[in-house]
């Protein structure tokens, strides 16, 4: 597949997967990671401490040794471990990172989803592991979601990572949230044309069979897909 998160769980598959989670929220998130990617380490950027226990008292969200939790701004977080990447030869620090935070209005944050914010310049600097990553931002439904994609696509682009790039957005159930997603690919690998569709929904099914999943997540993975084509990038 052309990004190391969505392999599955097959001879291909990757095993030493980082990802990081700005925003914990009851704890769901990095939970279902967890127990969806054996060996994935997971680290969780949680501005509020009060967040932090309500979801360990509330919601029995437990860290644990593949899962940190970190109190302090996300934004800034990334892109302070993006430049300890950048020290340390510049490979990249995660494969894949998720934006689920949001402001007293409900907004994700401008740090969070302008390619000027801290988080645009933590993908600049090399956020992303150099082997394709994607990052995943959760809007409210009446967002619109072109500018997020294009802040990611302009600041993955200007971080010349190898591979081509290219954004497309799915709909949550229910509250129908929308989660806008910027992939860059493995190096080498092309970017997915018309069959994005068919490869989410194979990469979903991998993930339902090793999970024993009671819920519909091939659904979930290609719910309203949208592609963006105006934001696919390419520095090969």
């Amino acid at each position: 597949t052309w990004v190391p998160l969505l392999r599955g769980h097959n001879a291909g598959a990757v095993t030493d997967l980082r990802v990081l989670v700005i925003g914990l929220g009851g704890g769901s998130t990095p939970a279902f990671l967890e127990q969806a990617l054996p060996g994935c380490r997971i680290d969780v950027a949680e501005l509020e401490p009060a967040v932090v226990r309500a979801a360990k008292e509330g919601m029995c969200f437990a860290p644990g040794p593949r899962v940190r939790v970190v109190v302090g701004d996300g934004a800034e977080y990334a892109e302070r471990m993006a430049a300890r990447s950048q020290r340390g030869g510049g490979d990249g620090v995660y494969d894949a990172v998720f934006v689920d935070a949001y402001d007293a209005d409900g907004d994700v944050p401008a740090a969070l989803r302008t390619r000027s914010g801290a988080f645009g310049r933590a993908l600049t600097g090399g956020l992303l592991r150099r082997r394709g990553g994607v990052v995943v931002a959760n809007f409210l439904p009446t967002v619109d979601i072109e500018p997020p994609l294009a802040a990611y696509s302009q600041a993955l682009a200007q971080a010349r990572r190898p591979g081509e790039g290219f954004g497309f957005s799915v709909r949550s159930e229910g509250q129908d949230n929308q989660l806008a997603v910027y992939a860059c690919a493995a190096p080498g690998v092309a970017a997915p044309g018309p069959a994005l569709g068919e490869e989410l929904a194979n990469s979903a099914r991998q993930v339902a069979r090793m999970m024993r999943a009671r819920f519909d997540v091939v659904a979930d993975a290609t719910r309203d897909l949208r592609r963006y084509e105006c934001f696919a990038h390419s520095t090969r």
